[in-house]
Parts: C-alpha cells; structure tokens; sequence
C-alpha cells in the first residue's frame, strides 16, 4: 500500500510532471490544505458522482473531519493537484 506521500514522491522523479505539480502548486497557493467537496468540484470542474467516483478509485485523499456522521469530510490539496496533474499530462 502506497501513501500519498510515496505516489507524490515516485511522480516526482519525472521531470515534466514535477513542473506542471509545482506550477500547480503555485496557482492554488491560497487554497487551504484541506478542501471541500463543492470546492474539489470546481477546481476539478466535475460533478460529485464523479468526485465519489474518483475517491473510490483512490485518486483522491478523502480526509473525515471527527467522528460524527454530520462532519465534514474534506479532500487533501496535494491529492487534487496530483490529479490535475495527471489529467494535465494526458
């Protein structure tokens, strides 16, 4: 099982996707670390099936808030960037 930080560290090492990530990096610099569904929806410019979709998929690093059912799951920056990333590189 890979972590996040092992899959960001491995894409790294090619050199094109290291710039388009810190580019990215750059761009959403103001964004917090922790993002929303709605936001990871406009970033990403896709609808929540597809958002759930890709959590499932583990592309995205779905991040719960506590332990009630009424907080907030929120989606970690460095896994929307990474699929910007990929998505831009296609």
């Amino acid at each position: 099982y890979m972590t996040t930080k092992d899959i960001l560290e491995n894409k790294m090492l090619n050199s094109d996707w290291k710039q388009v990530y810190e580019e990215l990096c750059e761009q959403f610099k103001d964004e917090p670390r922790l993002l929303s569904g709605s936001r990871v929806n406009e970033i990403l410019d896709i609808g929540t099936t597809s958002r759930f979709n890709l959590t499932r998929a583990g592309k995205l690093t779905k991040v719960k808030l506590g332990e009630k059912i009424q907080h907030p799951a929120k989606y970690t920056k460095e896994s929307v960037l990474m699929l910007l990333c990929d998505w831009e590189l296609k």
